[in-house]
């Protein structure tokens, strides 16, 4: 409902934009609603199709990249970190029965899992899937997941063959310590002071102030002495409206994961 409304909202400031213009270049009311209509239907169409889009896929800012790199590095070198993956799968309701150094041995709601902890290359290979797929066997596990730093399709493929099989990529792990308020101390990566300002003064939060200023500087255009000033700030303030709702740079989707 949320992304009708601001495809709606788009839509009338543009059309408002547009009549604004067009009247004040044509002096003609009729000419300046057709050209305004056209051009609304025209920018709600491609309003609409750029939020749903965006609707779909997270994006994931360079900052957050750093992140993800500095947690990679961590789960590589660290001396415990089968102590650590345990904590998060505690935290998630798992029943954590054995842990050692390349799996752990766990239990939710009577399913018995086998998490395989694969941090030693960048992706898994057909020959660490077999050896997974080994252990989990021989614990007489259910289910297997799998904790990489990156996995191919056809090695994904492969394990679900033999036996149910969820891998975690380093990205999604992230994403879990992060929800579960278990991020280790990492390195904070430096963001520049004016990237602040820009977060605040482009962020979708913004919409609403810039639209309202815009939207009442071209009403109330007609009624001025030098509408073309305020038809100018009108059309800026709308733009800039636009902008906060539709950059994806400054406008991260936050997506919930979940270990099953």
């Amino acid at each position: 409902m949320a992304k009708f409304l601001d495809v709606f909202l788009s839509s009338i400031g543009i059309f408002f934009v547009t009549f604004c213009w067009s009247y004040y270049v044509l002096r003609d009311v009729k000419c300046a609603l057709w050209c305004a209509f056209v051009v609304g239907v025209c920018a709600s169409y491609i309003v609409y199709k750029i939020v749903c889009k965006s609707s779909q896929s997270a994006s994931t800012t360079k900052n957050n990249k750093k992140k993800i790199a500095s947690f990679t590095n961590y789960l590589c070198f660290c001396e415990n970190v089968a102590n650590v993956c345990a904590e998060l799968l505690k935290y998630y309701t798992f029943d954590v029965k054995k842990v050692q150094n390349d799996g752990i041995v766990a239990t939710k709601s009577g399913v018995s899992y086998y998490v395989a902890l694969l941090f030693d290359n960048d992706f898994v290979s057909i020959a660490d899937v077999r050896r997974c797929v080994r252990r989990a066997k021989n614990t007489k596990a259910d289910k297997l997941m799998v904790f990489c730093i990156g996995v191919k399709p056809t090695e994904s493929q492969l394990a679900n063959g033999e036996l149910p099989t969820k891998f975690v990529d380093v990205a999604t792990l992230y994403k879990l310590f992060e929800q579960a308020d278990k991020l280790p101390i990492l390195d904070k990566p430096v963001v520049k002071k004016s990237a602040y300002f820009a977060q605040f003064a482009f962020s979708k939060r913004r919409f609403g102030g810039y639209f309202a200023s815009g939207m009442f500087l071209l009403v109330t255009s007609a009624m001025t002495f030098f509408p073309l000033y305020s038809i100018v700030w009108g059309t800026a303030l709308l733009g800039l409206a636009l902008y906060c709702l539709l950059n994806k740079k400054y406008n991260v989707v936050e997506s919930v994961v979940s270990l099953e």
